[in-house]
């Protein structure tokens, strides 16, 4: 968690719901969600060059009594029938769907859109600089 974020002042009162289906992903979201997810785009915006700043949505945006099971999470994912199966599920059935915003220099850019054409995400892309933990 970042020094300058207040983790359970950010995440108060927010609510977000994923959609991810065949043709993409949605984001449903209340005002205060979308208040704290400006918070960590500015963070990531303002991060030092060569640092891979990370927002991870469910990480960083889920209140600590939800991710510790005392209250029903704020942040939450479902799945049409055609993507449900791509997720592994822990023994719970919970998947391991992530949402991430990274902040990345031009040069990582350029490698991704040399696979533009293909629209498949090689392994080896995977950045492997300094990540910054939240």
């Amino acid at each position: 968690m970042a020094k300058d974020i207040d983790h359970e002042e950010n995440v108060q009162g927010t609510e977000i719901c994923i959609l991810v289906y065949r043709q993409g992903v949605t984001v449903y979201a209340n005002r205060e969600a979308f208040q704290s997810l400006a918070k960590w785009m500015q963070r990531n915006a303002n991060s030092p060059k060569n640092e891979y700043y990370e927002c991870n949505v469910f990480w960083d945006l889920m209140t600590n009594a939800a991710t510790l099971g005392n209250e029903r999470p704020n942040i939450w994912v479902l799945f049409d029938k055609h993507t449900y199966p791509a997720f592994k599920r822990d023994r719970k059935g919970k998947s391991d769907f992530e949402l991430k915003f990274m902040t990345v220099e031009k040069g990582d850019l350029d490698k991704m859109r040399k696979y533009l054409r293909t629209e498949r995400y090689p392994e080896h892309l995977t950045p492997k600089r300094k990540q910054i933990p939240c």
